[in-house]
């Protein structure tokens, strides 16, 4: 029942006083208990009556007894309730502590301990205090130890704040203890009253506050003295400190070996290092199936493929789709007929438990995939997809993947799982690579297909040709030859020869070009048996080496210059002949003016007939040096003045230039030597043609510029007219033979189209070029450039 106390406060009177008087049994039980769990857990049992602390055992035992007698002193006006079921007046030791905070440090927890609950008996026994001071002593020194380990620095140094905190702490922990012993007591006496309760616990926290002060300052002191030996925190157990850059470490060591267990097996973790633990735990999942399908991917080398049949590959790829969780995986080659929309499956291919039972669906996965990269259905529902019946196998989730040949949808890969699946990220990438291997595999075999095609062409064409063709690899060992070479290589022995399983050439003019090295297209002219003569013409390709492979293709010349010689024996003998009667005729010309007088009109016939007569020796003439510049005779190389050629070939065009009223202007101011060395006749019938061409094509009145000059290795010779300009389509025809510019005839040039392909033979013979620069309405202007002959 509740009834109001003298202080106006509530006190609680029991029914049954046999019955809370265990309360204190029971508190002291549990007390005595958690105390033990407590010490067990934390103190550390070796070298626990060392020499050292036997020494200081002895010591703490005999200043115990004397120092529990000297000084103490009894609260007035107060009594305390004891577990007893008594009240006794409230007495200070304030010097019992100091043996408890002496010995802590010195003989070790578990001693102290014991020290503590026979202090406690002790002082029950001779000034009848509670027995329970044994149990808030064991009490006070356990946190008092316990808070010295927290509260030590890095340094492992106990400094005398350290001390003074944990004394602090301690003192609070012994006032709860207080508390707790208080209420259990007055509650076994029948007379619980809280401002009672609250005087008591202030009395008696007094009284142990006193003693643990002098206690603790007794503590410093030795501690000052012995730094060595008074080490409170010496005797814990070491504490499991989790260090997250450690655990982190560890456990990506373990990854880095290929351990892919728990990185954790303790039984209780704080929640920072649950955390830690959950997180690395999925990070070492993810890794180990990175590393799976890593592995898988690396065993699906797409530069392996080339040796490996298609049906070997994409088995391979179907069984790498394969999980745990999937039980079939399918690849499904289509073709689309022409004019046909309807799919017609070419190939299909499966792996897995279930393929045989889900290889229906290929048609329909390819037609809901259509031009889709992917598709992914993680929850398949009875006829919401696919339109199936409820006895028809199907997959609860599936992955399908576009597969393609050349941009074109070829066909597709998909996966089936019998459960509902869930694809992460990096799942959906791994199959994406797979599909890319697919596409790589279909891709060789295309390209197989089309090279042996390509192949049979080229083949094919090498034999159609009625010229020898030899194709060397990138050790020069002969690997091909048509049927015309292996002809030549029957009748002329020396041009082949085995050197163990190669086939080699052993022509010695073939050898030399050979060696050469060079990676451009080169000829040399090489003398086989019975007097004949082929123009090797050497080409590189590439191969798969660094070195480049080689095609040599033998021509045969001997009939070549049969035929050209006979054609300038041709050429030469039909110009003799025209000569004759053009000749003839232009002196019958000549003297009809001196028969007598002719007629405006005959005048004018006569005229044209010269006109023609001296076309016709134009052509002879040109005929005949394009025969010269053909037959690829040695140059007749001069040195002379380049000033005096330019003046030679303006006077060879003075007639009709004056006739045309055009006037012929140089500018020689850039050259800067004055003789050259090359073919003077050939030289100076180009720049005669390219000064003719100026005068025929320039207006009445225009000029002509003939410019010069020369740098470190060229010289650079122009002829400029201010005609009518060249269409660019005709530019890059002007060079060749018989080539007439359109509408020549109104300018009355009437030529044979011959001239600049003179000029073009000219400079080539001397390894040099010509070209032009024309614009329609402004004229031309002809380059002729020659390398200078040292």
């Amino acid at each position: 029942m509740l009834t109001p106390s003298l202080f106006g406060s509530f006190s609680f009177v029991p029914a049954t006083k046999e019955l809370v008087g265990y309360s204190g049994l029971i508190l002291f039980c549990a007390f005595v208990i958690g105390l033990a769990v407590l010490v067990f857990k934390t103190a550390k049992f070796t070298d626990l009556f060392g020499q050292k602390e036997s020494k200081w055992l002895l010591l703490t035992l005999l200043i115990m007894v004397p120092v529990t007698f000297i000084g103490r002193f009894v609260i007035k006006g107060s009594e305390s309730a004891t577990s007893v079921g008594t009240l006794v007046a409230v007495v200070c030791f304030p010097l019992g502590m100091i043996p408890l905070f002496s010995g802590i440090g010195l003989i070790g927890l578990l001693p102290t301990l014991f020290l503590a609950i026979i202090t406690g008996l002790l002082q029950a026994g001779m000034f009848n205090q509670d027995p329970f001071n044994g149990i808030i002593y064991t009490t006070v020194m356990l946190a008092f130890v316990l808070a010295v380990d927290r509260i030590k620095n890095e340094s492992k140094e106990i400094s005398n704040t350290t001390v003074l905190l944990s004394s602090l702490i301690a003192f609070g922990v012994g006032i709860v203890s207080i508390a707790v012993t208080q209420f259990a007591s007055m509650l076994s006496v029948g007379m619980l009253e809280f401002q009672r309760l609250a005087e008591n616990v202030f009395n008696l926290s007094t009284a142990m506050g006193i003693s643990i002060a002098i206690g603790s300052l007794a503590a410093i002191t030795i501690k000052y003295y012995f730094p060595e030996e008074w080490i409170p925190a010496g005797y814990l157990k070491p504490r499991a400190i989790f260090n997250p850059v450690n655990f982190t470490l560890s456990s990506i060591d373990k990854v880095m070996r290929g351990e892919f267990a728990l990185t954790s097996k303790r039984a209780s973790l704080s929640r920072d290092e649950l955390r830690l633990s959950k997180a690395f735990e999925k990070l070492q999942n993810q890794t180990q199936l990175n590393s799976t399908h890593q592995a898988k991917l690396l065993a699906l080398d797409p530069a392996t493929f080339s040796g490996k049949d298609l049906e070997n590959i994409l088995t391979t790829i179907l069984k790498a789709s394969l999980t745990k969780d999937s039980q079939s995986a399918r690849i499904a080659l289509k073709d689309f007929q022409a004019g046909i929309k309807k799919t017609s499956i070419l190939k299909r291919m499966g792996e897995g438990d279930l393929t045989q039972a889900y290889a229906y669906l290929d048609e329909m996965v390819i037609d809901k995939l259509g031009e889709q990269p992917q598709l992914v259905l993680s929850d398949i529902k009875l006829d919401q997809f696919f339109g199936l019946s409820a006895n028809t196998p199907y997959p609860q989730s599936l992955i399908a993947l576009n597969l393609h040949q050349s941009g074109q949808f070829a066909g597709v890969l998909w996966v089936g799982f019998e459960k509902t699946h869930w694809f992460t990220r990096e799942q959906l990438s791994f199959y994406e690579e797979l599909a890319s291997r697919a596409n790589a595999a279909i891709a060789v075999k295309s390209n197989k297909q089309q090279v042996a095609v390509e192949g049979e062409r080229l083949i094919a064409a090498f034999e159609a040709l009625d010229d020898p063709v030899l194709i060397l690899d990138a050790d020069d060992s002969v690997c091909y030859l048509n049927s015309k070479a292996t002809q030549l290589a029957h009748e002329e022995k020396r041009l082949i020869n085995s050197v163990g399983d190669r086939k080699v050439i052993s022509l010695p003019e073939l050898q030399t070009q050979l060696s050469k090295g060079s990676i451009q297209t080169r000829s040399a002219l090489i003398q086989l048996g019975k007097g004949k003569e082929f123009e090797a013409n050497i080409r590189p390709f590439k191969t798969d080496s660094d070195k480049p492979g080689k095609l040599i293709l033998l021509r045969e010349t001997t009939w070549i210059k049969k035929v050209s010689q006979q054609k300038s024996e041709f050429v030469t003998n039909i110009s003799h002949d025209l000569r004759a009667p053009l000749n003839l005729m232009r002196g019958y010309v000549s003297l009809l003016e001196n028969i007598g007088n002719l007629s405006d009109e005959q005048s004018k016939y006569v005229n044209r007939i010269q006109g023609t007569i001296e076309n016709m020796s134009g052509l002879v003439r040109k005929v005949m040096s394009l025969e010269q510049l053909d037959n690829e005779e040695a140059l007749h190389y001069s040195t002379f003045e380049i000033k005096n050629l330019i003046d030679e070939s303006i006077n060879m065009v003075n007639v009709p230039a004056h006739q045309r009223k055009v006037t012929i202007e140089t500018d020689l101011s850039g050259l800067k030597v004055g003789n050259i060395s090359a073919d003077r006749v050939m030289l100076q019938q180009a720049l005669f043609n390219l000064v003719e061409n100026a005068v025929k094509f320039s207006n009445r009145g225009d000029t002509v510029l003939i410019s010069g000059s020369t740098d470190e290795e060229m010289l650079h010779l122009a002829v400029q007219d201010r005609g009518k300009g060249i269409a660019p389509l005709d530019q890059p025809k002007l060079f060749t033979r018989f080539f007439h510019v359109d509408e020549d005839d109104k300018f009355g040039t009437g030529g044979q189209g011959l001239g600049l392909s003179i000029v073009k033979s000219v400079a080539i013979r001397h390894g040099g070029n010509v070209s032009v620069r024309s614009q329609l309405g402004e004229g031309s202007t002809f380059y002729l450039d020659l390398p200078l002959r040292r």
